[in-house]
């Protein structure tokens, strides 16, 4: 007969190897749960991505409200045209007449404020220019052309996941850039519509968000027929789409502003 002392030592080890055990069907069945949530958050952000593949250009009309803390509220008449990637042209009017123009043509960014005593273009190398300009947040072009293409921009990320919102409806797609969330896309409880986007910076803070307000069917496209995008610190944008006209031709000359003196 074993000894107390060698018999409980005996026990121990056993609960050890049975609790590494256990612990080890848990976790797999865990990651086996988690393995498929990647799969089908992947294959979510892969048919976001495609939405309206085929959308290569468009214009459009309707009214645009713009406000922040650091200039007077917009309430005015809007046109715009874009093409993909990054080609952007918007044109702000008041009673017919420009008020405000910005335009990106994937290597400047102009801008012209023609409320201006002495208006004057502004034009800056950039690539993928920032609408900061106008709507006083960090929102680029290519941003604009994916959100008016009813798909939501999808920052480069290492990893993907799919959470129930448990704060509202539905599910929540995160992105991740090495353990960093740099964006969240919340879709409906069938998963089929998107309702809100958020980007997010490298301190965990909101850049912007973004409402797909109301959706409309053009020319057998979904897209918006309202849009508001808007941030923690009192700036906005609420877009609202009177006309959209899809498959368009455009030249790079649209996407080019001339200094004032010329209009």
């Amino acid at each position: 007969m074993l000894p107390a002392r060698r018999m409980s030592h005996i026990a121990a080890c056993l609960l050890v190897a049975f609790g590494l055990t256990a612990c080890g069907i848990f976790s797999r069945k865990i990651s086996d749960e988690q393995a498929a949530a990647n799969r089908e958050a992947g294959q979510l952000l892969l048919s976001l991505s495609r939405t309206n593949k085929n959308l290569s250009a468009f214009k459009g009309v309707g009214q645009i409200k713009i406000w922040s803390r650091s200039r007077p509220p917009i309430s005015e008449r809007v046109a715009w045209i874009g093409a993909v990637p990054m080609s952007l042209r918007i044109v702000v009017l008041a009673s017919g007449r420009p008020i405000i123009k910005f335009a990106s043509d994937g290597r400047y960014l102009y801008f012209v404020d023609l409320q201006n005593s002495r208006p004057s273009l502004k034009k800056v190398r950039s690539p993928n220019a920032s609408l900061r300009p106008l709507i006083s947040m960090p929102v680029k072009s290519s941003d604009i052309i994916d959100l008016l293409s009813g798909r939501p921009p999808i920052l480069r990320h290492s990893d993907v996941s799919l959470e129930k919102d448990i704060a509202g409806r539905g599910y929540i797609l995160i992105l991740e850039k090495w353990w960093q969330v740099v964006e969240k896309v919340y879709l409906n409880e069938d998963k089929s519509e998107i309702h809100m986007v958020e980007i997010l910076n490298s301190d965990n803070e909101l850049q912007y968000r973004v409402e797909f307000n109301r959706m409309q069917e053009i020319q057998g496209y979904r897209v918006p027929s309202r849009l508001t995008i808007s941030d923690d610190n009192g700036a906005g944008i609420q877009l609202d789409i009177d006309r959209y006209i899809a498959d368009i031709s455009v030249n790079p000359s649209m996407f080019v502003l001339s200094p004032p003196d010329s209009y």
